[in-house]
This record gives structure tokens, sequence and C-alpha cells, in this order.
């Protein structure tokens, strides 16, 4: 939205069709005396995916100065936007966005005053106009709009020529049918390709930046006060130079380039988190990680604020010999929190692990909870779950995991579960997920004091519980063996989902899913007694079947383990955490899993970053025995991602390899560390909603001293323990009035 050429605003929260927002943004800035100029581009995606489910287009708006001043409708005029491609083009990847392509040669001024409107500019239609009394029904934005973090700094690494060799378009090789569709943006008549296609399959040959562009490797760009200028010869049409930038560390942003180059040359830019390649790798899979941009003849600058884009990394391909970059980077977009927790145990490495754990939960929260915010962007209730758990402590933060979880409840299916994303309708879930979010619904109003979002969903909540408790058979619930469900619990060995084989030989239920069930009908139970209304009596008797159920099943008194399933074929970590955390089978099976679990040599498959905040959990129920080597797997785990040089913690510990080379090297979930070195290391835990009622449970079986503070409603809980003689801990702890510990142990 510009007001006499002057950007006021952009980012619409996104929610479902029936239920949408409005942004409300000041003109106290750049109104005037007189008349004044409003413009809007719209961007409207139209494809469903896992970031936003597709509804009708429009644009609606009021000017309010006391009165209303102006408001969309038959008095509005509009035109598709002269510069940004409609239609078909390449999709970044299958749950996110399109790509885009901006031709600045059609730049008008559109957006400033004395714009004159030609033929191409028409009014809206009665038929288009929305009728007043609908309006009434948007929402306001839930959280707070993202704010600019300024420009990562940018410096010039590697640089070079390149050739793209038509034959490969021609032949198809690699190119997916939906990113062959440039659509406009060709340089000549013939197979199109997208520019993350091109990039990747182009032959680059490296040149010296100091031979090249008369710079060494290492300069910063923002420190050119004249702009990068590039004059090469020896180049024919289809060759270009190609620069690499490195941010310095993991970013999210928008793209903004300012370049002076000739009329219709083409740009093209990708982004991406390393340079494994020998370059930016801007298509994987059929993922596109670029744009297009054609210069429009002397010095322009663009801003993308359509898509935020993320990475280390940034490149530049450029269709000629002559140009000057004065800028390329990305506009940081952050969601409003600061740091208020602190955790100080006086080791180094665990202030490391902290900082960029909190790192990357923070460049993972936008409008909502984020997997990664490079390839996905994507709302999944198990990564919101723990990535909220650990924001209560680090930030404070409430309104992100209350309009993250409202997000995912309104998602609801037919068969009972949610939907696997939000705010979207995708035709998958997980059914782990679903219980997730249950226990995440609970989680915030202990976390928070906040009963809002209890209030909303508790009542889903006990009667999808009910119908699945309906479905079990011998005690258990069945695995669903339909179509659009996904039986994944985590990205390690045997437990990522089942086969039609494994189904067809026999395969009908698991332990996994009936511990996320129990764990559910507890989480609900609590959120009942909290409201002071009564617990279904068929929860307390089903939980009692389905652990002992869980025991007499899937126990193997032999090896000491509880299997995933009957067939036996893995013994995971993550069975026994869930059974333990359950309270399946009886109290000897639960010490023995636990005792193997714990073992350094346990033989036991390990689980992913994420999921191992369930075998802390299970571990920490016996911490003075267990809580040592829990700190130890994680000193060795993300300790071992910090050596290899991350600066935010990966999506699996095979990094960028895992994925058929699309790992994510941020990602959410893998910021467990923060939340048990707040919760269990520190020892702060909520025992009633809110923290009316704390404890105080730290780790001197592994730590000395630790200090900190945690926000909480009404201020902040500060506690400061040390470890003495004679297995003694000496405290100090305070928190706001109406806040008790009951106990420090």
């Amino acid at each position: 939205v510009w007001l006499n050429g002057e950007l006021i605003g952009c980012g619409q929260y996104s929610n479902y069709p029936d239920a949408k927002t409005y942004e409300r943004f000041s003109l106290e800035k750049a109104i005037k005396e007189g008349e004044n100029t409003l413009a809007v581009t719209v961007f409207y995606n139209g494809r469903t995916s896992s970031v936003y489910e597709r509804g009708d287009a429009g644009l609606l708006f009021e000017v309010r100065g006391g009165d209303v001043l102006a408001f969309s409708g038959t008095g509005t005029r509009c035109r598709p936007n002269p510069c940004y491609h409609s239609g078909s083009i390449a999709i970044v990847s299958g749950q996110l966005a399109y790509t885009f392509g901006y031709d600045s040669r059609g730049e008008d001024g559109f957006q400033s005053p004395g714009h004159s409107q030609g033929e191409e500019w028409r009014w809206i239609l009665e038929s288009e106009a929305t009728a007043p009394e609908n309006r009434s029904k948007l929402g306001a934005r839930p959280v707070p709009r993202l704010v600019d973090g300024g420009s990562a700094e940018a410096v010039l690494v590697e640089s070079g020529r390149f050739k793209f060799d038509e034959t490969l378009a021609e032949s198809g090789s690699g190119a997916e049918p939906e990113e062959q569709t440039a659509a406009g943006l060709t340089m000549t008549e013939g197979p199109v390709v997208g520019p993350g296609w091109q990039m990747q399959n182009s032959q680059i040959s490296r040149v010296d930046p100091v031979e090249l562009v008369g710079v060494p490797a290492g300069s910063p760009l923002q420190g050119m006060k004249d702009g990068l200028r590039v004059e090469v010869e020896d180049l024919d049409g289809r060759d270009g130079i190609y620069l690499v930038f490195d941010l310095g560390r993991e970013e999210v942003g928008n793209l903004e380039l300012e370049i002076e180059a000739p009329e219709g040359t083409i740009i093209d830019m990708g982004y991406g988190e390393h340079l494994d390649d020998g370059r930016v790798r801007t298509f994987v899979g059929g993922r596109s990680f670029a744009g297009r941009y054609i210069a429009g003849g002397g010095k322009r600058r663009f801003d993308h604020r359509f898509l935020r884009w993320a990475g280390r990394y940034l490149q530049l391909f450029v269709y000629s010999s002559e140009f000057t970059l004065h800028q390329f980077s990305l506009r940081r977009c952050d969601y409003p929190v600061e740091m208020t927790g602190e955790v100080e145990t006086g080791n180094d490495l665990h202030r490391r692990i902290f900082d960029v754990g909190c790192r990357t939960l923070r460049l993972c929260m936008h409008e909502h909870y984020e997997d990664t915010p490079w390839r996905e962007q994507a709302l999944y209730a198990n990564d919101a779950r723990i990535q909220a758990l650990c924001g209560y402590y680090a930030f404070g933060e409430t309104a992100m995991p209350a309009a993250s979880f409202a997000l995912l409840g309104r998602g609801l299916r037919e068969d009972g579960f949610i939907n696997l994303t939000a705010p979207a309708r995708p035709p998958l879930t997980i059914p782990s997920f679903t219980f997730a979010w249950m226990m995440a619904v609970r989680d915030h109003y202990l976390y928070t004091g906040d009963a809002e979002l209890m209030r909303a969903f508790l009542p889903q909540i006990c009667s999808m519980l009910k119908a699945f408790l309906e479905e079990r058979e011998d005690g258990l619930l069945p695995l669903h063996q339909v179509r659009g469900i996904w039986h994944f619990y985590d990205w390690s060995a045997g437990m990522s989902g089942y086969s039609k084989d494994e189904f067809a030989h026999g395969l009908k239920v698991d332990a996994p899913l009936n511990c996320y069930l129990v764990l559910a009908i507890e989480a609900a139970s609590q959120m009942l007694g909290w409201s002071d209304e009564r617990v279904p009596e068929e929860f307390g008797s089903a939980a009692d079947e389905i652990r002992q159920a869980i025991g007499d099943r899937f126990w193997d008194p032999e090896h000491g383990v509880f299997h995933t399933h009957e067939h036996r074929k893995r013994l995971t970590e993550l069975t026994q955490a869930l059974a333990i955390l359950a309270g399946a089978g009886d109290e000897g099976m639960r010490a023995t899993a636990l005792e193997r679990l714990a073992a350094p040599d346990s033989g036991l498959s390990e689980p992913g970053l994420s999921q191992s905040y369930y075998t802390f959990e299970a571990m920490m129920t016996h911490k003075e025995k267990y809580g040592a080597e829990v700190l130890r797997r994680i000193e060795n785990v993300w300790g071992m991602m910090l050596d290899a040089g991350a600066t935010t913690f990966w999506e699996t510990i095979t990094g960028a390899r895992d994925f058929n080379n699309a790992g994510s090297l941020c990602h959410g979930w893998s910021a467990v560390p923060v939340y048990v070195l707040f919760h269990d290391v520190l020892g702060v835990q909520p025992v009633s909603p809110g923290f009316k009622e704390f404890t105080v449970k730290p780790l001197p079986q592994a730590v000395d001293r630790c200090s900190g503070k945690v926000t909480v409603p009404g201020g902040e809980i500060t506690v400061s323990w040390k470890a003495c003689e004679a297995e003694e801990v000496k405290y100090e702890v305070s928190a706001p009035d109406g806040l008790q510990c009951v106990t420090s142990a």
C-alpha cells in the first residue's frame, strides 16, 4: 500500500478464506493537504498449498479520518500490475507459493501523484464490489505485524562467468513441467525454463573478484560508495556474469535490489543456505529458490514484498557485460519479540547452544510458527508445540502460540483429525500431530494463564477424543489405513511412516499413536480440572485400558523394550520415551525401558532433533539419575552442528544432504535445548496455570551453578542456585506477587 508514492504497509495476515482479517496502517507521515493518491498492489495466490487455502481474489479498503474519506467499490479503478508477471510461473516448493518475474520496463509511477490513468485502467464493476454487510465479517490481525529489521550486510565471496546451454532446456533434463514456464520472461523463442533451474544448470567459470570486478573477496557491498561496477568483454547473448554474496548467517527477509543496467537486461536472483554445489542451490527436487528481474534502464530499485526469502547466501546471474550493483540483500522481516528469558551456567558451549537456539526460533516466527523459513514456511502442530514451549521461556510470547494453535484447531477434518498445516486444507494429515495439538492447547493455558484458547477448543477436543475412543479395538486405537493418512512420528529409522506392504501383512495397530492418545486424554483431563468441569468417566478408564494394552501387546521382556508394533522391525528411543511418559505397562516395564533408553550404547534408533524432546522428557522423570546424560547428548549433538558452522539449528542432523539434498539448515523444531535449559537445568516449571504455583527442580548433577529468569504473568521469576557440599543446593528465588514456589528440590 502506497500513499503519495510512499510505502505505508504490506503483509496481510494469512487466514482461512471464510475468516479474513484486516490490516490497519497509519497515513500520518505520508498524507498532505489537498489531493492524495492511494495505490495498492495485490498478490493473489490462487493455488492451494501447505500455507494457503484457495479463496476468492479481492481487495477491501477504507480510509478513515474520523469519517470514512474513501473506500473500495465502484468508485475504485484497477488494472493488472504492469511489471509483475501474472499467470503460470514456477513455484518455490509444493508447500509454498510462487516465485516471481518482474519487468521494470513497465514501471509508470502509478503509486505517485500525477500518474495519468490510461485506457488500461477500468472502474470496479457492481458485480465485483463487496456488499457493506459482508465487510463486517473481517477480523483484526491476531498477532503483531512484522517490523523492519534493516538490511543484512552482503559480502561478495565469489564471482565468475556463466554460460547457459540451451540444449539442456531442449532435452528437458531435470526441468519439472511446472518449472518450464517463465511465461513472457524468455530471452529467445523456444523452450522455456525458470531462473532457478537455469542457474543450477548453467556452466560456471570462477574468476577471482579482484580480476573480474576490481575488489577482493570479502568486500561488503554496502561499503562500496559508488556500487560494484562490472565491465567485461567477450560475452555473447547467452553468457553473463555471476556474483555470490554471503550474509554472514542465516537471515529472513524481503529481497531488495538496486542496479544500473542496460534496458532489457535479464537478472536472475537466487537464495540458499549453503554453497555445497559451488554455487547457491537454486533448484532441487522441483523446488525453485529464485526470481527474475528485467532491467528498465538506468538506476532502478526493486523490493519484493510478497514472499520472504531465507538463507545465508544470495546469487546474481546477470546477462550483461556492463552493470553497476548498488544493493542486493534481504531486508529483515522480524516478529517483534525480545529476549526476556535468561539462563547462564557459566559454560560457553551452553551459552552458544542457547543463543543459536533462540535465534533459530526467531527466524521461524512470522505470521505464525514456521517449520523452516526457507523451503516451506508452514505451520505444523508438532513443530509449533516445541517452538511454543521454548518461546514461553525465551520470549514470554503468548500471542503467536494462541493464534497458531487457533488456526490449527479450525482445520478439523471429517475423520476427526486436524489438517496437517494451517491455514490450509492439504489432502494429507498426521494423526499424532492432532494429539500434539491437544497437548499444545493445554501447554498454552499452563504457561500463560490465558484461558481463551482453551475455552474455545476444549469442547472440540473432548468431542474428538470421545470419537477416537469409540474406534478402539481390543483396547487400542487402530491405524487408519486410507489415503491421506500418514502415520509419521519422526525422521528416524522405523518412525517415518508405514508402507502398503506392511499393512498388507497385518499391521493394524502401533504403540506410538496410542501413547499420544493417552497423553492427549491426560491433557484434556487437566484442562477440565482447571476449568472446574467434570472429567468424563470414560477418559480415565480408557486411558488405563490403553496403557495396559500397550504393555500387553508391545512389551518385549527379553530385550527390555516396548516395540513400536508387532512386526518388531526396529527398536527406537522414541517409542520407549512415549511409553514411559504415557505410563504404559507397569512400573517395572517403564523402569527397564528407561534404563535402556538412557544408556549411551542402548542399541535403540536415536530420535530426530525435534522428537528428542520426548526422550529428554522421559529421562528427566528421573533427572537425578539421567539428567546429566541429557545434557551430555545435547552438548554432543547440538555442539556438532555448531562445530560445522551452524548459525541456526538444522532440520535433521544430516543437514543439507538430507531429503535428497533439500535438508533445511534452519528449523524451529530443533531448538529443544532452549526448553531443557530453562525447564530442567535452571529448573523453573509451572505447576498450575500462569505459574500461580511453580516449582524449581534444577540439575546439580550436571552443572554446579545456574542463574536466570523467566517472564511470567505479572513479571518475572528469577532463580539462582549453586551446588554445595553434601549434595545440598543453595537457592535464591523471587517471583511476582500472587505466584508461589511450592518446592525447590
